[in-house]
């Protein structure tokens, strides 16, 4: 895993340096350190596919025959909405606390944006610290997959879309970190990419 860079993030860094007390500096600080933390990303679970409830699912036995009907359409038309959760891991090799004030997220497959969102909430990872956070997003399993067969599908309902899975798909996500500044919540003008090479080992 390698840590995800930040667009520009120098520039931003002195300029709040430069107009800033002691809290937005370290607000700064916390948000350098955020960039510099090791990204991965797990995993990907199913919630919901086509409107039906697969959080339960462990085997095509736990369906019933209504549910493989829809599912079977869904295939045969290409289209599968799904509601999944991407679960994100960070790790902070420095001593002191990394943080941001929340973010904006694109999940993107081939320079393609497949979903989209936002976590309104603050990320801090304390020093020499783990955390974990999710990403619930709304795609098509039937594009991004490319399921070839309807026990394909079931295979991927009934477990989670683990790391290596996602490196074959070429799925990255790219965050939008939130900071505070002036009693305000700022955008960072930029994104970071967990790439690939990034991704859960």
């Amino acid at each position: 895993m390698k840590a995800a860079k930040f667009f520009s993030l120098g520039g931003l860094i002195m300029i709040l340096f430069f107009l800033g007390s002691c809290g937005i500096v370290n607000q700064a600080r916390e948000l350098e350190r955020f960039s510099q933390c090791k990204f991965s990303v797990s995993s990907m679970a199913l919630e919901r596919v086509s409107g039906i409830d697969v959080s339960h699912v462990k085997s095509a036995s736990d369906l019933n025959f209504k549910d493989m009907i829809v599912f079977s359409r869904g295939f045969l038309e290409g289209k599968l909405p799904a509601e999944a959760i991407f679960n994100v891991s960070v790790t902070n090799s420095s001593g002191k606390k990394a943080a941001v004030s929340g973010m904006e997220w694109k999940v993107v497959q081939k320079q393609q944006v497949i979903a989209t969102g936002k976590l309104i909430k603050a990320i801090v990872v304390p020093g020499h610290g783990h955390i974990s956070f999710d990403l619930n997003a709304d795609l098509n399993l039937a594009a991004i997959l490319r399921l070839n067969s309807v026990d394909q599908i079931m295979s991927i309902i009934s477990g989670n879309v683990d790391a290596k899975t996602l490196q074959k798909l070429e799925i990255t996500i790219q965050l939008k970190p939130y900071y505070q500044f002036d009693g305000k919540i700022k955008k960072y003008p930029g994104y970071f990419t967990i790439t690939p090479e990034d991704l859960g080992q």
